[in-house]
């Protein structure tokens, strides 16, 4: 009897645990976002993260001691976005993401309403509250990325290669200041030609070569020596007349960088013709499908709205992901 009682109360502190779990977390959700304040950047930029899968699993097992931090707020947002059933009030999502700024940095993010600004803002912080070791920074790359997952996420880092045009000799050295987030490009053709024209740069320079031991032409080259997993582009819209560029560039769902893959996850349109007004829209690319994302609504375009959508390419902001090798 006894035996039976024990099998009873085992099985219902199983029932009672499975019951308790928490809900799936679907990403695969069209979240829909309030814009009450003038927020509609913060609501495109969201919706661009969320649609990263590397960045989701991230973010959402990501644990920070710093509750009122940018990583844990990030974490309750995504989280939200992923579970929600009604519009979601992002004013007080943003208020909280910048609760630990200055108030007057604060009202002055929330004033200029760059989506690129904001951005960068929220990964630099990040990377600060998720570093494990203190005196690592991003000076010391090359040790961080395997201290912080998000400096495997965002950041990328160059090198710079100055080869002697006398004798060819040829110097390799890790290039401090080329440590970037978000990658700031002309307009071209296309997205592929505009990376490319900004990270396969050179130039010629004039300096003592140890070989020839006298002052000599060198090519100085600029390369990537490692890719993060999310490519953020962010395409020059303005001219130095702050005169908007209405060029059209075409946008791949696949691009290469230093001959690794990767697949679009999504864009950021801005429509007016000032950066600090007008207004932002996203689009997301899921399952070879493409979402626009105003706000509090979202459509699933057709094949053909969504050809002509990357046929246009009015974008300001776009993100691709690292297509991993599947292959043994």
């Amino acid at each position: 009897m006894r035996f039976e009682y024990l099998i009873i109360i085992i099985y219902k502190t199983i029932s009672s645990s499975k019951s308790r779990k928490r809900p799936r977390l679907d990403q695969n959700a069209n979240p829909e976002l309030e814009n009450t304040t003038n927020i509609c950047y913060f609501n495109s930029l969201l919706q661009c993260l969320y649609n990263s899968q590397s960045f989701f699993d991230f973010i959402t097992k990501e644990k920070n001691k710093d509750s009122n931090g940018v990583t844990s707020n990030m974490r309750k947002v995504i989280t939200y976005m992923s579970k929600a059933k009604e519009p979601i009030d992002m004013f007080s999502q943003l208020k909280n993401i910048l609760y630990n700024l200055k108030k007057s940095d604060a009202d002055n993010m929330l004033t200029q309403q760059d989506v690129s600004e904001l951005f960068v803002f929220i990964i630099d912080k990040m990377f600060d509250e998720t570093r494990i070791i203190g005196n690592l920074d991003k000076e010391n790359f090359l040790q961080s990325i395997y201290t912080t997952k998000i400096i495997a996420l965002f950041y990328s880092h160059f090198y710079c290669r100055i080869t002697c045009q006398k004798c060819q000799k040829c110097q390799n050295f890790n290039n401090r200041d080329e440590i970037r987030n978000i990658f700031y490009v002309e307009k071209a053709k296309s997205v592929q030609a505009a990376i490319d024209e900004s990270t396969l740069t050179s130039e010629n320079i004039k300096k003592d070569c140890e070989k020839c031991k006298i002052s000599c032409l060198h090519k100085k080259e600029s390369q990537i020596n490692y890719q993060s997993q999310i490519i953020t582009i962010c395409i020059k819209i303005y001219n130095n007349n702050l005169q908007k560029i209405n060029d059209k560039i075409f946008i791949e769902e696949k691009i290469v960088l230093s001959g690794t893959n990767f697949t679009l996850v999504g864009f950021i349109e801005h429509r007016g013709n000032f950066l600090s007004s007008g207004h932002y829209i996203a689009y997301a690319s899921k399952n070879g499908t493409l979402v626009r994302f105003n706000d509090s609504s979202n459509k699933e375009l057709k094949k053909e709205q969504k050809e002509s959508i990357l046929k246009k390419g009015y974008t300001f902001m776009l993100f691709y992901e690292k297509i991993q090798n599947t292959s043994k």
